[in-house]
């Protein structure tokens, strides 16, 4: 264990010195701050806002308007204070406290601190007294994790399509001739399935600042759909020039399809469409349920 502190401590003077800077400045806060909250044990990460010197305006001896509220090595947003609050001020301190709560470890470092400062400021306004305002800075910090969750979700799932396919085209470099053989025979079956996959990847990109996106699932569920919808493209592909290769397939379309190159821009045109047969089967689906909903309201 001393070994790998040593390491480690050898790598942050190294690579990381800020790192090291930070982390003292952190004990040196945290040992000042441990002077005014003796009766508390605290674990100052970054202090949002202290409240040390007493109001000499308050009179009454019972109330200390004393407070502090900080950011703990959790990075979870954590606060202190004197004297009780009062019921309406309670209430918008758990508003907050509630949207803190929300899932964002899935978010970089810097983007969870953010977040927690707007929700540590909103838990000082309410303290001080500024109702609205804490409520305000509180709506703030919820848009701000949907924001951030949604932007992260779509940097996976680009990056999940762009891996698998940098994954493929590497391997079709490698294994280049059979490949070529495998894309040239089956009369064009292989190159539909190769474009079903550009077409799925091409949908992809296109469809990736819409639907409804949340990165709190986490990295590999994100993985996971990309590559279904890519397999679900290569094999919508296949499955077309297929179909355009026997005999039931219309004249027209058999007609179409008459090279290789025709059974590609088939393929792709299928694969581009990965997103229909679901949304076709999900449509479907909520026909059905609303109809049922529809006859049960009837009949009672």
């Amino acid at each position: 264990m001393r070994l790998r502190q040593k390491i480690n401590f050898l790598w942050l003077c190294w690579f990381r010195p800020q790192v090291l800077t930070n982390e003292r400045e952190r004990k040196s806060l945290n040992h000042e701050l441990t002077k005014h909250w003796q009766d508390h044990t605290i674990n100052v990460y970054e202090l949002i806002h202290e409240q040390w010197e007493k109001d000499s305006s308050i009179s009454d001896h019972n109330l200390d308007n004393r407070f502090i509220v900080f950011i703990d090595h959790e990075l979870a947003v954590d606060w202190i204070t004197k004297s009780n609050l009062d019921k309406e001020t309670a209430k918008l301190v758990s508003a907050s406290e509630a949207v803190g709560a929300r899932r964002c470890r899935h978010l970089p470092t810097e983007q969870v601190l953010e977040f927690k400062r707007l929700v540590g400021q909103s838990v000082v306004c309410a303290i001080h007294g500024n109702l609205k305002e804490s409520s305000s800075i509180s709506r703030r910090a919820a848009d701000f994790l949907k924001a951030r969750t949604i932007e992260r979700s779509r940097y996976w799932s680009l990056l999940g399509a762009h891996v698998i396919l940098v994954v493929i085209f590497i391997f079709f470099i490698v294994n280049f001739y059979s490949f070529i053989n495998i894309l040239s025979s089956w009369e064009g079956i292989g190159l539909g399935a190769f474009g079903g996959l550009i077409g799925a990847y091409v949908s992809i990109l296109l469809n990736s600042s819409k639907g409804s996106w949340d990165s709190a699932a986490g990295f590999w569920i994100h993985f996971l759909e990309i590559f279904s919808k890519i397999l679900v493209g290569t094999i919508l592909g296949t499955v077309a020039v297929a179909f355009s290769r026997s005999v039931h397939a219309p004249p027209s379309l058999s007609l179409i399809v008459s090279d290789i190159y025709s059974s590609f821009i088939l393929g792709l045109i299928f694969g581009f469409s990965e997103r229909l047969l679901p949304k076709i089967i999900s449509q479907y689906t909520n026909n059905i349920t609303k109809s049922e909903d529809d006859t049960y309201s009837h009949n009672n």
